[in-house]
């Protein structure tokens, strides 16, 4: 997961290990899958993504890095995404705390290469 968080600049979020964010505005107009496709195009890492709406937050997209970790992004109204980086535990702690966690888990999509994550509109 180090190579791809050397991509951007992602700061820790403070107080949750594992997890990084963007430096504020940065990227905030990029859709996940384009966000991603930078990082997938280092090497061919699959991703398994999928779209969740938990009541009383913004839809999110958790996309899944086949070598550990993810990128969890939150799609706000007007095209605006806040995205963040996880390690595989991150991720993990994010996740169930959010209560997707067993969805995420249960739910394996087809894996998008970085050719298809430039086309695929999350």
């Amino acid at each position: 997961m180090n190579e791809h968080r050397d991509v951007f600049q992602w700061k820790e979020i403070r107080g949750c290990p594992g997890r990084y964010t963007l430096k504020s505005g940065e990227h905030q107009q990029t859709p996940p899958a384009q966000l991603l496709s930078a990082a997938l195009e280092l090497e061919r890492l699959q991703v398994n993504a999928t779209r969740h709406e938990v009541q009383g937050k913004h839809p999110m997209v958790v996309s899944q890095l086949t070598d550990g970790g993810g990128l969890l992004t939150y799609c706000k109204p007007a095209g605006v995404y806040v995205h963040t980086l996880n390690t595989t535990s991150g991720l993990e702690r994010k996740t169930k705390a959010l209560g997707v966690a067993t969805h995420c888990a249960a739910h394996t999509p087809p894996p998008l290469d970085a050719s298809s994550a430039i086309q695929t509109e999350l």
